[in-house]
């Protein structure tokens, strides 16, 4: 089993990914978040899980929007407008059942350790997510 990276570790692997990237990221999110957005209401409360540098709950529109992410370096990507929510999404979620409108993720899953954590992210999700909720993935 793989281990999780954690502190310096995972700024390492987010700042090689990310290093100079980051202003065409944001453009591509600018048009690719609305079109996102279709299966959610825009008044709807959403996540976005493994959100890295916010780029799609940034540009996202819906009334309640979180960020997951593990890597602390989410609470200086996410607007003002996005709660925060630092931790190894695997663990359980700070939310209540029934919550969510929307869980949003995108190049996440293939990053956990193995099936189990991807078994459980998906059990979070599921608890969390209203009835007729979306998993866009």
């Amino acid at each position: 089993m793989r281990a999780s990276p954690d502190g310096p570790e995972l700024q390492r692997i987010y700042s090689a990914r990310f290093a100079g990237k980051t202003d065409y990221r944001t453009q591509v999110w600018r048009v690719l978040a609305p079109f996102f957005g279709q299966w959610f209401p825009s008044t709807g409360t959403v996540l976005d899980l493994g959100a890295g540098y916010c780029e799609f709950i940034n540009n996202a529109v819906a009334g309640v929007k979180y960020a997951m992410d593990l890597n602390p370096v989410v609470h200086q990507q996410a607007a003002g407008d996005v709660t925060i929510l630092q931790q190894n999404c695997s663990a359980p979620w700070p939310l209540l059942e029934g919550k969510l409108d929307a869980v949003f993720t995108s190049n996440f899953l293939e990053h956990l350790p193995n099936k189990a954590a991807v078994s459980a992210v998906l059990s979070h999700a599921y608890r969390c997510l209203k009835p007729g909720g979306r998993f866009i993935a």
